[in-house]
């Protein structure tokens, strides 16, 4: 297995944190790439522009008005809403913000992981694309395949976003457990699933992953790409054998928090 991945190795695991941590991030650039690299044919990357830094909305917004999905519109909707429901085990109908007319989608991705685009998306209060636009609750993120097989599944966005749901219940119980400073706890942005309906982009209805956009920037402490934060003592040790200054490994939302093919991540 180890030689049949990219940067493939086996971990002997001992009583020892940091060969746990070591291990844990291999494991998950191992599987990211099973799904892309190493998962059987090739995958097409989808052909997309990169806005500037600081520059949202420069290639335009898509305008989806807030409509039921029966019969299913043959222009631009946006037809539903759902979350991940723990209790149900399935998805269930989530609430749009106060008076929420519609959604918009960037035309430019922003971020880009190993699996996932990510545009900046927003419910508003328009009626219609207007020069003004009205905003509703906070500033979100959209997510979308980064490649062409898996557009026009709508199950794909749909399995990131339960795993999610999943992964902040299993927070919560482990916060409760190890009790404590709030330093030690751990925590998952909720994320929702929309239904859009956009003939230029989707064969039929189709789904993107949507979060709050975290604003600031944030400490990496690992990647899918192998990368592992060295501890405060580490680093002091490292610098103290290298001519070169240690800084802190930091990314803004720009980098997304995607397992990002390059190493240094959105």
């Amino acid at each position: 297995m180890a030689g049949a991945l990219p940067k493939g190795s086996f971990q002997k695991l001992g009583l020892n944190p940091q060969l746990l941590r070591t291990a844990f991030s291999s494991l998950s650039s191992s599987l990211t790439s099973l799904r892309t690299e190493g998962g059987g044919a090739a995958l097409t990357e989808r052909a997309v522009v990169k806005e500037a830094v600081g520059e949202q909305g420069s290639g335009g917004w898509d305008f989806y008005p807030l409509e039921s999905g029966t019969p299913m519109p043959a222009h631009k909707a946006c037809i539903k809403k759902e979350r991940w429901s723990t209790d149900a085990q399935a998805f269930v109908p989530a609430e749009y913000g106060f008076d929420v007319r519609a959604v918009i989608h960037s035309r430019r991705i922003f971020g880009s992981g190993a699996e996932r685009q990510v545009y900046h998306f927003y419910e508003v209060s328009n009626g219609r694309l207007e020069a003004s636009l009205r905003f509703v609750g906070n500033k979100l993120t959209a997510k979308q395949p980064k490649h062409v097989e898996h557009v026009n599944d709508q199950g794909f966005m749909r399995q990131f976003c339960k795993v999610q749901a999943r992964a902040q219940e299993l927070a919560v119980s482990f916060n409760r457990r190890v009790s404590g400073r709030a330093s030690w706890h751990i925590s998952f942005v909720e994320c929702h699933i929309y239904t859009l309906v956009d003939p230029d982009l989707w064969t039929g209805p189709g789904t993107v992953l949507a979060e709050p956009y975290l604003e600031g920037k944030f400490v990496k402490w690992n990647n899918n790409a192998g990368y592992i934060r060295a501890t405060h003592k580490q680093s002091q040790a490292r610098a103290a054998r290298s001519d070169k200054p240690q800084g802190l490994f930091e990314i803004g939302e720009e980098d997304e928090d995607e397992d990002d093919a390059q190493g240094d991540d959105r």
